[in-house]
């Protein structure tokens, strides 16, 4: 048979390279000989196997085709966002021509249009943050269904037929934002929570793990107030409202969500320093900002570069494209005080003069 009497010393035979590949050896000879009628995929397999093996010739190269991969985000006057929209452009530049990464900001006021570009999209892959709605959900359900992978980042849709989710593990975000706010001995027992849309699985985990983390850590201490905004507008706002019914600050804060320059600039007009003790999330300027005036305690911050990077990685895996077996899409979430911050630049430091 072709090729299979190849069997000098020290070189591999097309059968050893078909059991390495699990393939037939068939298929090998139509490989290495560039027969053609192989997918890009197995043809792949083939090749790196024959590299794991003393073949002593010349492999064929690979053809590959261009990939594009869209990535949907909100709110891109967000520091967070504009961390992870820096992340994906330095990756999109690196990739080279055959692999596209194009980058939309998209309204989240607006689930029906975010909905509209995710069933529009002409990409081989769609890496999205979206909030929980029926017109999102089903848009999610057409594409999978036209065989596109969806990747979800930092927050997830789980009754989806997504390919991952890439992101923390927010529940233990807001569990650990419960620990260290016992650790840094609060002076009472009440505790007000800042947050975004709960139809967002992040946001919705995050006060969930805060909640029963509190019920582990510190038994006594009751959410007494929720604030919800979509903006920075409406948290200001009605954060303003509920502070000025108290008489003393509340013994401890926790913000869901990324706090930013409406917040950074009009809590340490509400707040003491050190009044309560207040945890946050992302590091941002802004976050810098109000760890210098004493108001915010520490921040868990979510790692969006590396969120992108592993959202990219899991899309090559899935098309074949990356040499590993397996790709974990479970990012670590870090913890930072004023002793160990840093600010990664996001274009609006100098302004605000961090």
């Amino acid at each position: 048979m072709a090729g299979q009497t190849d069997s000098k010393p020290g070189r591999a035979t097309i059968a050893e390279i078909a059991r390495r590949a699990d393939v037939s050896t068939a298929t090998v000879d139509r490989v290495l000989n560039e027969r053609g009628n192989v997918s890009p995929k197995t043809a792949r397999r083939v090749i790196e196997a024959a590299r794991q093996l003393p073949t002593n010739r010349i492999l064929p190269q690979l053809y590959e085709s261009g990939l594009r991969f869209d990535v949907l985000l909100v709110r891109p006057d967000a520091p967070f966002f504009q961390r992870l929209n820096g992340a994906f452009s330095r990756i999109a530049s690196f990739c080279g021509h055959s692999i596209a990464v194009h980058r939309t900001f998209v309204n989240d006021s607006h689930p029906e249009d975010v909905a509209r570009h995710i069933r529009q999209t002409t990409a081989q892959g769609l890496i999205v943050f979206c909030q929980r709605h029926s017109a999102i959900l089903n848009a999610i359900a057409e594409v999978t269904g036209r065989g596109i992978p969806v990747v979800t980042i930092a927050s997830d849709l789980p009754m989806t037929a997504r390919a991952a989710y890439v992101g923390t593990d927010n529940y233990r975000a807001g569990q650990t934002a419960a620990l260290l706010t016992k650790l840094m001995r609060p002076q009472g027992d009440d505790a007000v929570v800042l947050t975004h849309r709960l139809a967002y699985e992040a946001h919705e985990q995050r006060l969930k793990g805060f909640e029963e983390g509190l019920q582990q850590h510190l038994p006594k201490m009751q959410v007494g107030s929720i604030v919800r905004g979509i903006n920075d507008e409406e948290l200001e706002r009605d954060l303003t409202r509920v502070l000025a019914d108290r008489r003393e600050a509340p013994a401890a804060i926790y913000c869901s969500t990324s706090l930013n320059e409406g917040l950074s600039r009009a809590l340490p007009k509400l707040l003491q320093p050190g009044a309560s003790v207040f945890i946050g999330h992302e590091v941002t300027p802004f976050t810098a900002i109000l760890m210098k005036a004493g108001i915010l305690s520490a921040v868990i911050d979510q790692c969006p570069e590396q969120q992108a990077y592993r959202a990219i990685e899991i899309m090559l895996l899935n098309f074949g494209r990356l040499a590993a077996s397996t790709v974990s899409p479970e990012v670590a979430f870090t913890v930072h005080t004023a002793a160990n911050l840093r600010v990664p630049f996001t274009g609006i430091e100098e302004r605000l003069q961090v």
